[in-house]
């Protein structure tokens, strides 16, 4: 049940083309030990796994307990999980041993492995066999170049960003631990940090009802959003509050963002699930990100 979860939230990130999953620590109290699961761990496994390419997964995802039941997740069938029939320019890879050390370019060229018959040829840059990297085909390949037996195919190493940036394409999310709550904002790997941030609360206390508070008009345009989401028992507060950084109370929780909405005030149950949460409050988000967003 927990793989299946996980599975589903994994889903809901993708179906909203989301670039950055932080999984946070919520109460430092708790203690993992024995056979005790680390739940954290146990999802950013789920998430690496579901987010690596079919193709690359026993090349890059070590084995483990936690992916005993990793054949009940669901594929994510976004554009870096492409069949070897595709017609693609940007592919994800992994460095494999250098060229034949008998031909010249052995020392400044990279085999890749790009899910297809026919290996990736990186000139001009010499990288350690088993990293991922993201690749730029010279041209689109179809199925009929894809015969073994042929050269390399010539490419070139770029960013992870640009196939969105470029074509578009979303390109799959990042994982980031954090130790607690405010480390989600002390460690953002962005250099301005999120400049519109959104706590998502179904304690009705001191959020606002999502359908009622007119979200569109209070959202300002950004570069970088983040949506926090709390735990199943105390919910974001809890967070908050366990958080000896912050030094905020529960009631000081809405003070933090800059948006705290409830998804769940007129809805016909007293608690939503998180992975309900998500879904609802990621459809109303998702046009207003289309048309403020700058970036993600």
């Amino acid at each position: 049940m927990k793989t299946i979860l996980a599975g589903q939230l994994a889903r809901v990130l993708v179906l909203f083309s989301i670039d950055e999953v932080i999984i946070y620590e919520d109460n430092k109290k708790r203690q993992f030990s024995g056979n005790i699961i680390n739940p954290n761990l146990f999802l950013a496994r789920l998430f690496q796994y579901m987010e690596t390419p079919p193709y690359l997964r026993k090349q890059l995802v070590p084995i483990s307990p936690d992916l005993k039941f990793a054949g009940l997740l669901p594929p994510l069938e976004v554009p870096h999980h492409p069949t070897k029939e595709e017609i693609t320019v940007y592919r994800e890879g992994v460095t494999l041993d250098k060229m034949n050390k008998n031909t010249a370019a052995a020392e400044d060229s990279t085999l890749v492995d790009v899910g297809l018959y026919r290996r990736a040829r990186i000139v001009g840059k010499a990288i350690q066999p088993g990293v991922r990297v993201t690749v730029e085909l010279n041209e689109p390949i179809a199925a009929i170049d894809t015969h073994k037996g042929q050269k390399p195919l010539p490419a070139k190493v770029v960013s992870p960003k640009v196939p969105k940036e470029k074509k578009g394409l979303y390109w799959g999310y990042s994982i980031r631990l954090a130790s607690s709550f405010s480390r989600v904002m002390t460690e953002c790997p962005y250099k301005d940090g999120y400049d519109y941030s959104i706590g998502v609360s179904d304690d009705g206390k001191d959020s606002q009802d999502m359908y009622t508070c007119q979200v569109e008009k209070k959202v300002k345009p950004f570069s970088h959003m983040l949506v926090a989401f709390g735990g199943p028992m105390g919910g974001l507060q809890e967070a908050i509050e366990a958080d000896e950084d912050l030094k905020a109370g529960r009631d000081e929780a809405a003070e933090l963002f800059d948006l705290f909405i409830n998804p769940n005030a007129k809805s016909g149950t007293r608690t939503v699930r998180l992975e309900e949460s998500m879904t609802m409050v990621m459809s109303v988000l998702k046009p207003i990100i289309k048309n403020k967003g700058k970036n993600t």
